[in-house]
């Protein structure tokens, strides 16, 4: 009787725990931030995020690469520097392509800069 009565008690407090913990999404929105949307890339995914201003996932792209500087276009297209694994530079914000994908994720164009030579570094504009 003791030993169940502990494991309620364990099993209860975990599951109020669990629901204070923020762990992911919108930790913090301010009803002054301006209207419109947030892109995301996390350095180690190969997905992109449009994020409105309450944290909501509005649209995600797959990638090809590791992203780098991103940018959604008028269009809906996303262009994004991504990262050469086997660039002869190895020096920090050091890129390789550039691609384009459609909304869905559909690549556009790809181009690959990077060699003994040259390779993309930090940005780029279109």
């Amino acid at each position: 009787m003791r030993k169940s009565g502990l494991v309620i008690l364990l099993l209860i407090s975990s599951i109020v725990y669990g629901q204070n913990s923020e762990t992911i999404g919108l930790l913090n929105y301010d009803f002054r931030s301006s209207d419109g949307f947030n892109l995301l890339t996390p350095l180690f995914y190969n997905e992109a995020y449009l994020i409105n201003n309450c944290g909501e996932n509005v649209h995600s792209w797959k990638l090809n690469f590791r992203p780098g500087p991103s940018y959604v276009m008028p269009n809906g297209n996303l262009i994004y520097g991504g990262w050469d694994s086997e660039t002869q530079f190895k020096a920090g914000g050091v890129g390789g392509y550039l691609e384009c994908l459609d909304w869905d994720s559909n690549v556009l164009w790809s181009i690959k800069i990077s060699d003994e030579n040259e390779a993309l570094h930090h940005d780029f504009f279109v």
